[in-house]
């Protein structure tokens, strides 16, 4: 029996190796945009990438590249229309349309980095278009400043960010918000078009916050094939809400500790908690495989918990300027949600994956099959960071974290043998207990 369980666990790992695609990522569209409340007016900058107006159909030359001669119109119904797409309002009193200004450039240049400099690039005068340049529509790019009069600086500002779309591109808006006191607040907004209030209140935060939270579930498959782990083997509630009480406790603690970081993470850093949240899922598909001591399912529990809260605390850097000075209420909006969320999937999920078991099929059968789908995805997202790693120029960054990158496919081999090994070791030498596993017996 143990050498029988041994080959399947051999046998899963290398079905589910083999047949992992390697998927490739776009970068998403950029439209960078600051907003500022400067006396009686508010201003709004913004670059959008020329690809995103495609529906405006821009003149071209016959060899594709941009028509500046025949440009100045197509451009003002342009402005136009992303004015509309902002929707700025006071209150629930949409502002006036504003007046619009526009500069074409063929690539990004250094004007945009800061509030300061994009105010100064259409301040300064206009030099005269060259009529004769080439500009690429889809390297291109078209500068906007729109200027909004308003009556009172004290009323409630809100802006629809992120409504330009791209019909086989992701696009985000990353947003600098300067406020009345010069702080700046620097938020991005992914997905569909999202309206944000400048200052929220305490009760807009905690909606805001708790619905970004249950979009960070639904976005994570490693988190729910996790979820998926912890029901597979057919376990005592009890031991299996053990178990989810040490991936909560994990979580809440990294989720906390990133959030609060005094930077956001690197694109690597987060690319290699990613890489661990899914070595860690693979673990624990193996381990529903191997039915080991419940100490060591409450371990990986946590472990995973630790990585997956790191990722969670990454995404809601990306939105925490957007809770203004309410940064408590949209901690807790944002992790009670994925906690309970969690929870919930976990109560509703043990009793499902039970018809599994009383369908008639072999239960070793039906925790191997049924453990398939995250060993396959936990693979596949090692391979998948891994090679986006492989592609950064991390030249300049921590040594460790360079070596790694560079010979990722040695640790990921060594990483491969060592868990096999484990494996092999611990079904070979003692197997698993039902009582000390926890598992609660079909028969």
């Amino acid at each position: 029996m143990d050498r029988w369980r041994l080959s399947f666990v051999l046998l899963t790992a290398l079905v589910a190796a083999l047949v992992v695609p390697i998927r490739a990522h776009d970068v998403p569209l950029e439209v960078v945009t600051f907003v500022s409340v400067e006396g009686p007016r508010l201003l709004v900058l913004a670059r959008v990438p020329i690809a995103l107006l495609s529906d405006a159909h821009l003149p071209t030359r016959r060899d594709g590249i941009l028509d500046l001669q025949a440009l100045d119109g197509p451009l003002r119904a342009v402005a136009s229309d992303v004015a509309k797409n902002l929707d700025v309002m006071a209150g629930e009193r949409p502002l006036p349309l504003p007046s619009a200004a526009w500069a074409v450039l063929p690539r990004a240049d250094a004007s945009f980095d800061t509030y300061e400099a994009a105010l100064a690039r259409f301040a300064a005068p206009r030099a005269p278009v060259d009529r004769s340049a080439n500009i690429d529509p889809s390297k291109g790019l078209l500068d906007l400043q729109f200027e909004y009069p308003i009556a009172s600086a004290g009323d409630h500002f809100s802006v629809r960010f992120n409504g330009l779309r791209a019909a086989n591109r992701a696009v985000q808006t990353p947003v600098r918000y300067v406020t009345a006191a010069h702080a700046t607040r620097t938020f991005t907004v992914a997905g569909g078009p999202q309206r944000v209030a400048l200052e929220p209140g305490g009760l807009t935060v905690a909606s805001q916050f708790a619905k970004l939270g249950l979009e960070q579930i639904a976005q994570s498959p490693e988190h729910l094939l996790f979820l998926l782990c912890l029901v597979i083997p057919p376990r005592r509630i009890r031991s299996v809400l053990g178990a989810f009480g040490a991936f909560a406790a994990g979580h809440v603690v990294a989720f906390v500790a990133s959030a609060l970081m005094p930077r956001p993470m690197d694109l690597p850093v987060l690319l290699a908690v990613q890489t661990a949240a899914a070595a860690t899922l693979v673990v624990a598909a193996l381990q529903n495989i191997t039915g080991p001591r419940l100490v060591w399912v409450r371990i990986v529990s946590g472990v995973f918990g630790l990585v997956d809260g790191g990722s969670f605390g990454s995404a809601y850097r990306d939105a925490w300027m957007l809770a203004g000075s309410h940064t408590l209420v949209s901690l807790v909006s944002f992790t009670a949600p994925v906690v309970l969320g969690s929870l919930w999937l976990i109560l509703i999920g043990q009793p499902v994956v039970g018809l599994v078991y009383r369908s008639g099929l072999p239960q070793r059968i039906a925790i191997i099959l049924l453990s398939a789908v995250p060993l396959h995805a936990g693979l596949h997202g090692i391979l998948d960071c891994g090679s986006q790693l492989l592609q950064l120029d991390l030249a300049g960054s921590d040594s460790a974290l360079f070596v790694l990158t560079r010979h990722w496919q040695a640790f990921l081999l060594a990483f491969g043998f060592a868990i096999l090994s484990t494996v092999a070791g611990v079904t070979l030498r003692t197997g698993a207990s039902t009582r000390r596993s926890g598992l609660d017996p079909l028969r």
